[in-house]
């Protein structure tokens, strides 16, 4: 009995044997079972490069959304002259302070003592400031001095040129005689006391008009050559009619 079970086993492994031969060779089933791994990690491979390609097309997508957001501030770029427009007064006639008193501030007079605005009133002031660095300070400063020489007959306007000037008040004095200014004292504010109490918006040269009652009309901002009919014009707003020198 146990050869007949011999027989079949042997008969049976035979068999086996006789289909691998036909079907398929040991070599090339070892190679397939060589090759099952490496397929296996290919397969899992393939879920990381979806993964980093999907990760790459999201950092694509986020930095186009910067860059456009980058872009916006360079498209409002052109508006960015409309504030600096505002920035500052600008040359010409200014009247958003007219009727305001004249401030209070102290200052030094032609003789070294303290002096304000109040001690004119009575008359129309043309009140100037200006300072030696300043060069369309001193390009008006000569029509100033041809306009105060105009007031001396009768009085009818003051004219107060206040220097803004740091140093000593003989430095004042010296450039007024060097530019053969002979009618305007050397009116002196160190501290820009003056300049300050106006306001922070203001710049040299800036002269304002004051009426008899000490309240502001206008402030012009730059130069302006004082003796033109345009002067003549705006100082008749005080009642102020300069004569000719």
């Amino acid at each position: 009995m146990s050869g007949r079970w011999l027989e079949v086993d042997l008969a049976a492994a035979a068999g086996e044997s006789g289909d691998t031969e036909d079907d398929e060779t040991p070599l090339e089933v070892h190679a397939f079972r060589l090759a099952a791994p490496r397929r296996f990690r290919q397969l899992a491979r393939e879920p990381r490069q979806l993964y980093r390609r999907a990760m790459r097309t999201a950092l694509l997508i986020a930095a186009i959304f910067m860059l456009a957001a980058c872009q916006k501030p360079q498209q409002q770029a052109p508006n960015a002259s409309a504030p600096a427009a505002e920035a500052g007064p600008q040359k010409g006639i200014d009247r958003s302070h007219q009727g305001e008193p004249a401030p209070a501030a102290v200052f030094n007079n032609p003789d070294g003592g303290e002096i304000s605005i109040a001690k004119f009133k009575g008359v129309p002031v043309l009140v100037n400031l200006w300072a030696t660095w300043c060069a369309p300070c001193v390009k008006e400063l000569p029509t100033l001095d041809k306009l105060a020489a105009a007031r001396r007959v009768g009085g009818q306007l003051g004219v107060v040129a206040v220097s803004q000037d740091s140093g000593p008040q003989e430095s004042v004095e010296t450039f007024l005689t060097n530019l053969n200014v002979k009618d305007l004292g050397a009116y002196h504010d160190p501290k820009m006391s003056l300049s300050g109490a106006l306001g922070p918006d203001t710049v040299l040269p800036t002269s304002i008009l004051y009426d008899a009652k000490g309240k502001e009309v206008w402030r012009y901002v730059g130069d302006l050559d004082w003796t033109s009919p345009e002067a003549a014009r705006l100082l008749a707003e005080a009642g102020a009619v300069p004569k000719k020198a």
